[in-house]
Order: structure tokens, then sequence, then C-alpha cells
């Protein structure tokens, strides 16, 4: 059966994304991006991941209430607690995105 795994997401940052690298040296972006919930929850909030030039662009670009747009696959991680159990959470893994905000100056 044929699938499709690509989301389109419009949102904005709570909090000011973080930046590192990897053992091979590969830039890795993370932040949270809000997104309205289409019920009266609240918003929904999205973990989003951006690799390489991305997430040296993401870096210089994007603070705390940002507009982005992000579009991309997403993936399911999971990691253990000290009791043993997996916690399993959604993310998007960015393979293009538009800054809808000006610039931010860090």
């Amino acid at each position: 059966m044929p699938s499709l795994n690509h989301a389109c997401l419009l949102g904005t940052l709570p909090r000011t994304p973080t930046v590192h690298q990897t053992a091979q040296g590969t830039p890795v972006c993370m932040f949270d991006l809000q997104v309205d919930a289409m019920d009266r929850d609240g918003p929904c909030v999205i973990r989003v991941v951006v690799w390489g030039r991305h997430a040296e662009a993401s870096a210089q670009h994007l603070g705390r209430n940002s507009v982005v747009c992000v579009a991309g696959p997403l993936r399911q991680s999971g990691r253990g607690t000290m009791e043993g159990v997996t916690r399993r959470t959604l993310e998007a893994v960015a393979e293009g995105m538009k800054f809808l905000s000006p610039l931010v100056r860090l």
C-alpha cells in the first residue's frame, strides 16, 4: 500500500532554538514549533530537527516568537526513562523552511 510521509507546518517558536554539532561536525538545530490546534485544547507543540546548512541558517535567523514554515517528513523517536519506560515523541525533520519573521539579532 503506498503512503506519503510529509508535513507542512506553520507556527511560532516559544523558545530560542538550540544548536550543536554531531561527532562528525554536522550542525543540528532543534526547536519547538507551536501551531494552532483544530480543537479548543490550546496550541500543539511539535519538535523540529534541522540538519546541515539549514541548521546554521536557523540558528542565525530564528529566536523566540519567530514565525517559520517547515516542510519535511515526520519521524517517531523514543527515549528510555529511569523507570525503564520508553517515551515516544513525534518530530518533524525540516527539509525545507521559510523564515516569515524579520531577522533576529542575537
